[in-house]
């Protein structure tokens, strides 16, 4: 069976704050971690504040969440605020098919694709820069990628 039928997506719902929250602290604790310290009880605010269910879908794989994407549009710009996969589940081309539909869509609204990855995220770094981003700018913990879409 092709991977491409085994993934799917779902539109986030008001009752997925846990699941995100379960996804987004499994994928980016260790980073955190090492930039700032994890505080559990200041990321789960945080991220209880910050949850914006139309932003974010999750990406199924034989019909389990193992993960999720967040786009955000504003001023002809899409940044991609997280794409989280589980660890289980990458290495596996699963991102790759998620990132061409990302990108896709960009083409068709014709924004520029926009994202930022941690300086210390190097597995991440390689996979953007594979997928056709390249860097146009820096934060002291992030770099800010672009990718190099073209429009007809």
């Amino acid at each position: 069976m092709n991977l491409d039928t085994k993934i799917g997506y779902r539109p986030a719902n008001g009752l997925d704050v846990d699941l995100a929250y379960q996804i987004k602290s499994r994928s980016l604790k260790p980073y955190v971690e090492q930039i700032w310290g994890w505080n559990e009880p200041f990321q789960a605010k945080a991220h209880q504040e910050k949850f914006d269910f139309k932003a974010i879908t999750f990406i199924t794989y034989n019909e389990s969440e193992i993960g999720f994407y967040e786009l955000v549009e504003k001023d002809n710009i899409l940044t991609v605020a997280n794409i989280l996969i589980t660890d289980q589940h990458q290495s596996r081309g699963i991102g790759k098919i998620v990132m061409d539909k990302i990108c896709k869509r960009a083409q068709a609204k014709k924004c520029n694709l926009r994202l930022q990855v941690f300086k210390i995220n190097i597995r991440a770094q390689q996979f953007y820069k594979s997928n056709g981003f390249y860097k146009i700018g820096e934060t002291p913990h992030h770099y800010i990628l672009q990718h190099s879409l073209t429009f007809q």
